[in-house]
């Protein structure tokens, strides 16, 4: 009898039909072998030659109503075959000689499994806030907020976050086919945001060099400063501070600019009034020889330098160099400044005789003021 093939007929009851090569097979060798049928056509193959064709005289085969499969045995599960099977292809359509000899030949074509593809790219900004995340290539995607275990937080091919204020990863996964790939992590980096203070005054004079200050917190230095002074004027530098002099009278628009080493900027602006300077005589400048700090009139309860001009007393603020030392009756020192517009409240001291020295530009003030609370 030999190697066989053969098929059910669509009959009542079904009815078989075998195709005899009269080939017996020998022991420990491989053959291929193919079966096929086209409608009442039956065709045996093996080791890619046509061996042996019959004819059915029935137009349909027969394929039975379950839709399982058994190799290596009869329907019934007796006759296991002896042997090994290996590489079995069912096709749905009828083959013919040439890709049977090709099959032969070269066996099976690979497939080779179209990868996953997951694009995914890292995002970072100065700052707290949102971010959205984008994932592309040729799968369906899911994305988690941890790498096992994660919850779903979106499908398709953007997340957005949540307002972030720490850097975060999330997790991607490609489905394609129904094949899942391993999740993929893509980091939302939140870098620290510097803060920028002006601490200049808001008032400069023609002609006298001044020193315009800034403090920046947070941020990750070096901090690279631009100073643009409202005339045109642009400086840079590494310092938090620029000294700069004014050439004309207005109100200028001082914005300074920082950037950090993550190139994060940030920028601060104020306003500063530019007079003529006016250099004081002996004769005008006024200092206060008694206080009432505290007193509900507001009157007299700031220890400060007056100028005066027509017998009108001005707050002084136009000098290059100020600075001021109170000390008590002990020498004990209460208060200092060099800061031209502070002037002393007599905070957090007790009423009673102080004493000053101050030094204005070249020359020096020595004398007591009377404290009454």
């Amino acid at each position: 009898m030999g190697i066989t093939g053969g098929g059910y007929n669509n009959t009542t009851p079904p009815t078989t039909t075998s195709v005899q090569s009269g080939i017996l097979p020998a022991t420990d060798t491989w053959y291929h072998i193919v079966s096929v049928r086209v409608n009442a056509e039956m065709q045996l193959y093996i080791n890619g030659v046509l061996i042996a064709t019959t004819s059915t005289n029935l137009t349909t085969p027969y394929y039975g109503t379950d839709p399982s499969a058994i190799l290596g045995a009869r329907c019934n599960l007796t006759q296991p075959f002896n042997g090994v099977i290996d590489d079995v292809v069912i096709y749905n359509r009828a083959l013919n000689l040439t890709e049977i000899e090709e099959l032969y030949q070269h066996g099976i074509p690979c497939t080779t499994p179209v990868p996953i593809v997951v694009n995914l790219t890292d995002q970072t900004r100065c700052g707290n806030g949102y971010f959205t995340l984008t994932a592309s290539g040729n799968a369906q995607y899911k994305w988690y907020d941890a790498e096992t275990g994660g919850n779903l937080l979106q499908t398709g091919d953007t997340y957005t976050t949540p307002w972030l204020s720490e850097t975060t990863s999330y997790y991607v996964t490609g489905t394609l086919d129904g094949v899942t790939s391993d999740p993929q992590k893509v980091t939302a980096t939140v870098l620290p945001q510097p803060d920028l203070a002006c601490l200049f005054f808001d008032s400069a004079l023609v002609g006298v060099n001044t020193v315009y200050a800034v403090t920046v917190s947070s941020g990750l230095p070096p901090f690279l400063y631009t100073f643009d002074f409202g005339d045109g004027t642009i400086v840079q530098t590494l310092k938090s501070s620029a000294n700069y002099t004014y050439t004309g009278i207005g109100n200028y628009q001082v914005n300074v600019f920082v950037e950090d080493a993550n190139h994060c900027t940030t920028y601060c602006e104020a306003f500063v009034k530019v007079a003529e300077k006016v250099i004081p005589t002996e004769g005008d400048i006024f200092i206060p020889n008694v206080i009432t700090p505290d007193n509900d009139d507001h009157l007299n309860d700031v220890f400060t330098l007056s100028l005066v001009t027509n017998d009108t007393y001005t707050h002084y603020t136009g000098i290059e160099t100020f600075s001021m030392i109170i000390k008590n009756r002990w020498g004990r020192e209460v208060f200092s400044t060099m800061d031209v517009k502070a002037g002393w409240k007599g905070q957090n001291i007790a009423s009673g005789t102080y004493y000053y020295l101050i030094k204005l530009g070249d020359r020096q003030y020595k004398g007591w003021v009377h404290v009454v609370k």
